[in-house]
């Protein structure tokens, strides 16, 4: 007689939790004192394509974010209006950290593959700028 194919995977994940249960829990982390290294820091990547309109909002939102460190990259898809002018503008008042621009669109997973690779920060978060109202 065969068995059905489910009853394997459930003999699979019993045994595993009854194995489980004989072994200690892992240990917790000890807790940070006061004057331990700061927060794991973030770098968020926003792609921008003809957002000259709303991006400065969105940075200026970024920035007022409690958590830190943040570094802010903005990678411009070859934007054919005011971006670039914005961003750099924003980056010379160090409200972005980094901001690069593609001469010719290539989509935006171009735009976060370039914005990725100039990221220092071991946490990402990936936004976008938030369209005019």
């Amino acid at each position: 007689m065969e068995e059905p194919r489910f009853f394997v995977s459930y003999a699979v994940v019993i045994g595993a939790w009854l194995f489980g249960r004989e072994h200690s829990p892992p240990a917790l982390p000890a807790r940070r004192s006061e004057g331990a290294d700061p927060a794991l820091g973030v770098s968020v990547l926003a792609p921008a394509l003809n957002d000259a309109d709303s991006v400065a909002r969105t940075v200026t939102s970024l920035r007022e974010q409690p958590h830190r460190p943040l570094e802010i990259i903005v990678a411009d898809d070859g934007s054919t209006d005011a971006t670039a002018a914005v961003c750099r503008r924003l980056e010379r008042q160090g409200m972005i950290d980094r901001y690069v621009r593609a001469d010719s669109r290539g989509g935006k997973s171009s735009a976060l593959n370039t914005a990725l690779a100039l990221a220092r920060q071991p946490i990402l978060l990936l936004t976008g700028c938030a369209p005019s109202q």
